[in-house]
């Protein structure tokens, strides 16, 4: 975007690969993770890292009786993620939005519990884990979540999602003007870090 500074569209990036050496030594990178992506941040946390870095809290139901009546809880095997060279000294900025779901916040569940990233944007969604589903015999598919994900602190995840450290707010004549608040934003935030 300009010196030192680099966005990465995760949307659509398909060559970060042979830019990790690039993004590694850049002043400031913004992710952005609002549309999904081709690539995620799974390839890119591990070099925010000097130490392993351990997934949240997921527990699957164990029902045998009707009406929620002694639910039990098989939790879920723990994952983490090692380090990987080079270490990124550049900064991280990520930009997320309501829909940023699923995998997308089980990567901002270590973005926010570890700290590796300043957040921008929206709140995620709220909802991530394992799904149930059944086809119904009008063709009708139906899905509902299986697995109750907390987040690292052992708080509820489900319906509050992950807030940014900086909320923007669309509005109406930013959208108008083809404005990017968000990306406005994290550049302004980019411009202000430096090294340590």
């Amino acid at each position: 975007m300009e010196p030192g500074i680099f966005y990465v569209n995760l949307s659509d990036a398909i060559d970060l690969e042979n830019k990790i050496d690039e993004l590694a030594e850049a002043k400031a990178v913004i992710y952005d993770k609002r549309d999904g992506g081709r690539v995620n941040l799974f390839s890119i946390i591990p070099h925010l890292t000097t130490k392993p870095l351990y997934a949240t809290i997921g527990k699957t139901p164990q029902i045998i009786y009707p009406n929620r009546k002694e639910w039990t809880y098989k939790p879920s095997d723990g994952y983490f993620i090692a380090p990987k060279a080079p270490v990124f000294k550049s900064k991280s900025i990520v930009i997320t939005a309501s829909s940023t779901i699923s995998s997308g916040e089980a990567e901002m569940s270590f973005i926010n519990y570890y700290h590796l990233a300043v957040t921008v944007g929206d709140t995620t969604a709220g909802c991530n884990g394992a799904y149930n589903e059944f086809s119904l015999p009008c063709g009708y598919e139906v899905r509902f979540t299986g697995t109750e994900i907390l987040k690292h602190d052992g708080t509820q995840h489900y319906l509050n999602g992950y807030a940014p450290d900086y909320p923007v707010s669309k509005t109406i004549e930013a959208f108008k003007s083809g404005r990017d608040l968000c990306l406005e934003k994290a550049l302004e935030i980019a411009r202000n870090m430096g090294y340590e």
